[in-house]
């Protein structure tokens, strides 16, 4: 269980996770800026899953088979990838207290 990410997966969720992370800040920034003040922290922490959902069911992207299969393993891959560049600061947090 020390590798849960997908090891041959983890170079193109990374990009994918920037990728959705720049396509957000792009599109939906400027769309966000136009709802309360009280929405738009709600909207810009949880849309940026919607297009990650898209790319992992559509491409098959699992980050976490084989030990979690299925539709909860693209689920839980649009979860990370839709954290975009805290992905990456997380695996190299965590990389980094293992050394």
């Amino acid at each position: 269980m020390e590798n849960l990410i997908n090891p041959s997966a983890l170079p193109v969720a990374l990009a994918l996770a920037i990728l959705v992370e720049r396509l957000w800040e792009y599109f939906a920034t400027p769309a966000t800026d136009q709802l309360p003040d009280h929405l738009r922290p709600t909207v810009n922490r949880y849309g940026p899953v919607l297009p990650a959902a898209i790319i992992t069911v559509s491409t098959g992207l699992n980050l976490l088979d084989p030990a979690v299969p299925g539709l909860v393993g693209l689920a839980l891959s649009a979860l990370l990838i839709a954290g975009g560049s805290n992905l990456v600061h997380d695996l190299t947090q965590r990389k980094g207290s293992q050394m």
